[in-house]
């Protein structure tokens, strides 16, 4: 189950063990509140996550659905991150699909759309 070891990546704040998961074609797509969208490739998402996981967050995490596709795994999770016991939170829903190559099932694009946040 590639996709617990994701969240607990995420959980843990380790972007080097995230993108051992991830396939050099991962695309995702982020949808903010206004409707606005960023798009980033493989090569982006750790300059993107950096800004991110310098602050320690806690992370929780609620699987919503997990479905199969021919040799995919599609996870739908509801994710939501808080700066500080008590303090702000952003929460947001992940599309996570996930593909199996030699024996590996790697991440090959997320779509999030971001329901409140704080950054």
């Amino acid at each position: 189950m590639t996709y617990l070891h994701m969240l607990m990546a995420c959980q843990h704040q380790n972007i080097d063990e995230i993108m051992s998961m991830m396939d050099e074609e991962t695309r995702v797509h982020i949808i903010r509140q206004d409707g606005s969208e960023l798009k980033l490739s493989y090569h982006e998402i750790s300059r993107w996550l950096e800004p991110i996981f310098e602050d320690n967050h806690t992370w929780d995490f609620d699987l919503i659905h997990k479905t199969e596709r021919s040799d995919e795994d599609i996870i739908i999770v509801h994710a939501s991150r808080e700066k500080e016991a008590g303090q702000e939170t952003s929460e947001s829903l992940w599309i996570m699909t996930f593909t199996e190559e030699d024996g590996h099932h790697l991440l090959k694009r997320v779509y999030v759309e971001k329901l409140k946040s704080f950054d």
